[in-house]
């Protein structure tokens, strides 16, 4: 039977992949309306205005993107409430800097009142996809970011639709996870740029990983001074320094099925060292993943065996035990397309409004990106029954004249 699978299988793939390639989404024509997404009213004096667009363009020219980071006075109007607070650029790469909508952190209201959110154009975030990361976190019980879309109004006069993501600093966040208030960290990315975006290489990635220092987002100054505090930071700075097992200091189970659905969605990229966000729980006293920055994309291989990323922090999180059978369930559960298609038909409505407004407001067609995970799926069972290079190897050369036609298709459609 073992024999006869491994043929079965990759015949199924092939009709399975030929038909999400060719399946045309129907969204409907091109729409966009701003009053239809929720709005951002920011006041900037027009002296600081400048002043940024030229931060913006000096980084440009120097592609060094580290001295961005200066906040200016701003005012927010929320509904009739007008509100102090401040704004700067943000971003690590040229694709935050070279459009005439530039990415913003903007930061407004106290206590348990602030708000740090993240305005950025879609493409920074692959238009619809990171939406789909987030909601499918969400879906699976993992934390995630609040990551919306918004109309931005800059001095009265309509900027374009952004993606708004809500930053790891805002109070209560882990309510929105029904889990406790617990302190939500990360590696330090300071000696990473630019050198690594010039100059990247395996020694440099591991050295900067190894000696970044493990900041928190969501602890005040007093909170950061209690021993608490200091317990949980020892404890993942004790993992960084290898000096610790991936059991002793995260969620082994969760870590699985995070790594699982980073393989369906196609987002290795958030699993970069630099963009690891982990929240403690004191109900387990272990680390759990908060997804970020998927980058999502149609994958070539599992996370488990992509060489891009660093077995300085990976190594010992794929080699636990409790981690591979653990992720060997997870994989199988999303190989599922009844996992996806349960998953898509809750959220139809939203999908289609966002993607008619990005092909009216962007000119761009993201319905294809809903397909992404489908795609994937064929990858993660290829792994999961192994089958040969070979058979592998046809199969991508299905893919790839599948998309040729479809290219070509598009094209003779529009010479119509």
């Amino acid at each position: 039977m073992k024999k006869y699978l491994k043929w079965l299988i990759p015949l199924a793939l092939i009709v399975f992949i030929t038909y999400y390639f060719l399946k045309e989404e129907d969204f409907g024509s091109a729409d966009f309306n701003p009053t239809d997404f929720k709005r951002y009213d920011l006041i900037i004096g027009e002296t600081q205005l400048e002043k940024m667009d030229s931060i913006a363009q000096n980084a440009i020219s120097k592609y060094d993107f580290t001295q961005t980071k200066k906040w200016v006075h701003a005012k927010i109007i929320e509904g009739a409430d007008t509100i102090l607070g401040s704004i700067r650029l943000k971003g690590d790469k040229i694709d935050h800097y070279d459009s005439p909508m530039l990415s913003f952190r903007l930061k407004y209201g106290k206590g348990n009142q602030k708000r740090v959110i993240s305005l950025q154009h879609p493409k920074t975030r692959r238009y619809i996809s990171e939406w789909i990361f987030h909601q499918m976190l969400k879906y699976e019980n993992l934390p995630y970011l609040d990551f919306t879309f918004a109309s931005v109004y800059i001095n009265g006069k309509f900027k374009g639709l952004y993606a708004a993501e809500e930053h790891f600093s805002n109070p209560g966040i882990e309510k929105n996870w029904k889990r406790p208030h617990g302190p939500i960290m990360r590696f330090d990315d300071e000696y990473y740029w630019p050198e690594g975006l010039n100059n990247f290489t395996r020694e440099f990635d591991t050295k900067s990983y190894k000696e970044a220092k493990v900041k928190c987002f969501n602890f005040n100054k007093k909170e950061r001074k209690k021993r608490y505090y200091m317990q949980i930071s020892m404890l993942l700075k004790s993992y960084q320094l290898g000096n610790s097992e991936a059991h002793e200091v995260f969620d082994m189970d969760l870590m699985a099925k995070y790594y699982a659905l980073v393989d369906l969605i196609g987002g290795p990229h958030s699993l970069r060292w630099l963009n690891c966000r982990f929240y403690f729980n004191p109900n387990s006293g272990r680390f759990e993943p908060v997804g970020f920055d998927s980058d999502t994309k149609r994958s070539n291989t599992l996370v488990s065996k992509n060489q891009s990323l660093n077995p300085a922090h990976h190594g010992k999180i794929f080699n636990d035990p409790t981690f591979k059978v653990s992720y060997k369930k997870y994989l199988n559960k999303y190989a599922q397309g009844s996992f996806l298609d349960a998953f898509y038909s809750t959220r139809k409505e939203t999908l289609t409004k966002y993607v008619r407004a990005f092909k009216k407001e962007f000119d761009e067609d993201t319905g294809s990106q809903i397909r992404i995970p489908y795609i994937n799926q064929w990858i993660i069972l290829i792994n999961i029954v192994n089958i040969p290079l070979i058979t592998s190897l046809i199969i991508g050369l299905m893919i790839v004249l599948v998309v040729c036609y479809k290219i070509i298709k598009s094209k003779h459609n529009q010479r119509q």
